[in-house]
């Protein structure tokens, strides 16, 4: 007969705490998976983002990731910019919308004016939902900062190589309105 040694839950949760995880998350995960599972876990490593986790509830709620949108403000890629917001006009994403069709987003340049909203129309794109906490949310508008917007694209671009052309993208924050009766 086999012998196997008793496992101890108690090593895979003391890494996750090491490891930055929420003790909220931690619970939560301890009730919906096998040991194995939360040895694996560990495996993920290092957070590499860490937050504040001490407004968590420690019987499953983590709040690291709440915001409060009456003071929420869209990030720039780096301190002190103030670069602009593309006008993308809104009222072709109700219509486009409203033709229930698939909305995306491309550039034809690097100047504000040239970002501009289209339909998919069966061409490959790419779709993007981010966490707010992340700073790319916007609560009041269908609008991000150009840097942003820059560094998406220049992404999105790069997961087709250098001989595709601009592909288009989908974002939650540009292409479900803000208005909620479009939502």
């Amino acid at each position: 007969p086999e012998f196997h040694a008793p496992y101890k839950a108690e090593m895979p949760i003391s890494l996750l705490q090491k490891n930055g995880w929420c003790n909220g998350e931690i619970l939560v995960s301890r009730r919906n998976y096998s040991a194995s599972i939360l040895t694996l876990m560990t495996c993920l490593g290092k957070r590499t983002i860490q937050r504040d986790h001490s407004r968590c509830n420690p019987t499953g709620r983590c709040r690291a990731l709440d915001f409060n949108e009456a003071t929420y403000e869209t990030k720039h890629t780096r301190n002190g910019c103030k670069c602009l917001h593309p006008n993308l006009q809104t009222g072709v994403l109700h219509d486009i919308i409203l033709r229930n069709e698939i909305i995306v987003v491309n550039s034809t340049g690097r100047s504000p004016e040239k970002w501009q909203y289209s339909t998919s129309q069966d061409e490959k794109f790419v779709a993007i939902s981010h966490v707010w906490s992340d700073g790319l949310g916007n609560p009041t508008a269908n609008s991000l900062p150009l840097c942003q917007l820059e560094i998406i694209k220049k992404r999105v671009d790069d997961l087709y190589g250098e001989t595709t052309k601009t592909v288009p993208f989908w974002i939650d924050t540009l292409c479900v309105p803000v208005d909620s009766f479009l939502r």
